[in-house]
């Protein structure tokens, strides 16, 4: 290659960088695809922040904009060189500035080093090719609306053991730590737990894969599903007495349920009727009501409409098959196939292999997929909805349908609702419904819970017991 044609290609790459950095600004997804090989690999691992590995055009834009669709977003690149490898391929180190405000006032500033690999195709075109991460770093503008709030009052010779991290990490990091036992405010009861659930957001938090977003105080007592006995009430509690048995669910990321007594807002619990085991109770909150709501405020289902819940063996899946069926649409359970034997007594008309496309297509067309698993794979999905279909998704960020797609997105998070709690478990009691509990492990084996959460595979809900 010569000087003349050395220079131009110097010149044609700037300008596709530039058109990627903008096409991401202004959300020309299409355009996006234009400037990124079939066979790219995007890789931004970087572990405890990001863990992303994507391969080809169509999965990197997809992926792109699922983070940043909502997003307004500046990229600012600055680039110390570009290597004109041979005739047809190039490399280059960007230096990145990336400002992103997100709904709810979340703002933030990233900065990282951009190692890319670029090659001029059969059409002439340059494109880019490899990408790596390295030397990430973000730090928030603005936090999200609802800071932290401060801690409770703490007895003065009263103590607690309590499962705590000082710092992101593995299962190992907690440790069982000896605490004031807290106080209830206004508004506050004071809980003997008896179980407190291992949900995927608990790992999550306990990694860090959260901190860029919404960073842990240390040490932090984690936990957002918990059932147990009021023992005192704040001023101005009265929905409960002291020996009450309840179900709630909290603020998993600051003072939460890992812990042999609690206190939080009265408002976030529920009695638990005598029908009901109160260690198991603890297994129900978050995973039924984000069931709950992904079907009622989601999909909207109606009567007689086909609708497919993915991941329908989870606790929110099973609680959007039970909700889903209640409300007269006809359920079908995507699973991956060697979950299949978990469905037994589910109201389901029919059940598919997630992963396999002939089976989903046969089953369908859906009037909406109710869906817990998120992704590309929700994502590929949307082919098998009908026109005016809606994809609904619990998973953040949320799946989004192809650009030119008929299919509505509605993301659902979910929220406590006293009164749709107490329906379904009236509900579960009645109908013995099910949501099976796999393990139990004593509080002070935490970390063990972790691992066997993480490991995957459970079958069914984690509890911790004091």
């Amino acid at each position: 290659m010569n000087e003349i044609d050395r220079l131009a290609a110097i010149e044609e790459i700037k300008l596709l960088r530039a058109r990627f950095a903008r096409c991401m600004d202004t959300k020309q997804w299409v355009a996006m695809h234009d400037t990124i090989s079939n066979d790219c690999v995007f890789d931004a691992r970087m572990e405890g922040v990001v863990d992303d590995l994507w391969i080809g055009a169509e999965d990197i834009v997809a992926n792109i904009r699922r983070t940043l669709e909502t997003a307004v977003s500046v990229h600012h690149a600055h680039m110390p060189e570009i290597e004109i490898t041979s005739s047809t391929t190039a490399k280059a180190i960007w230096a990145m500035q990336d400002f992103l405000k997100f709904p709810g006032d979340l703002e933030l500033v990233g900065s990282g080093h951009y190692h890319e690999g670029y090659e001029k195709q059969a059409d002439g075109k340059w494109r880019l090719k490899t990408y790596k991460l390295t030397r990430l770093r973000v730090d928030l503008i603005r936090p999200p609306a609802g800071e932290v709030a401060p801690g409770p009052k703490l007895h003065p010779s009263r103590t607690i053991k309590a499962a705590r991290i000082a710092a992101y990490g593995g299962p190992d990091a907690f440790s069982i730590d000896t605490v004031p036992e807290p106080i209830p405010g206004p508004g506050e009861v004071l809980i003997k737990v008896a179980a407190a659930a291992v949900n995927p957001v608990d790992v999550k938090l306990r990694k860090g894969s959260f901190a860029m977003f919404m960073p842990l105080q240390f040490p932090a007592q984690l936990g957002g599903d918990v059932s147990g006995t009021v023992e005192a009430l704040g001023e101005g509690v009265t929905a409960f007495k002291a020996g009450d048995r309840v179900m709630g669910m909290i603020n998993p990321m600051q003072d939460g349920a890992y812990a042999e007594k609690i206190v939080a807002p009265a408002a976030a619990f529920v009695a638990v009727p005598d029908g009901l085991d109160l260690v198991d109770a603890g297994a129900l909150p978050m995973g039924a009501l984000t069931g709950i709501q992904l079907i009622e405020l989601g999909t909207k289902a109606k009567p007689g409409q086909r609708i497919l819940v993915t991941g329908a063996n989870g606790s929110v899946g099973r609680a959007a098959v039970y909700t889903a069926a209640q409300a007269g649409a006809l359920v079908v359970a995507g699973v991956r196939g060697h979950a299949k034997g978990a469905l037994a007594g589910l109201p389901i008309a029919d059940v598919v292999d997630i992963g396999d496309a002939e089976e989903v297509a046969a089953a369908g067309p859906y009037d909406a997929i109710a869906d817990t698993v998120g992704d590309r794979l929700a994502e590929r999905l949307t082919k098998y909805v009908r026109s005016g279909g809606v994809l609904a998704s619990v998973v953040s960020p949320p799946p989004l349908p192809p650009a030119d797609s008929p299919v509505t997105s509605a993301p659902v998070w979910v929220s406590f609702d006293g009164p749709r709690l107490t329906r379904f478990v009236e509900d579960y009691i009645r109908n013995g419904w099910s949501m099976p509990v796999a393990h139990r492990f004593k509080l002070a084996d935490v970390a063990k819970a972790h691992a066997e959460m993480e490991a995957g595979g459970v079958g069914g809900k984690i509890l911790l017991v004091p």
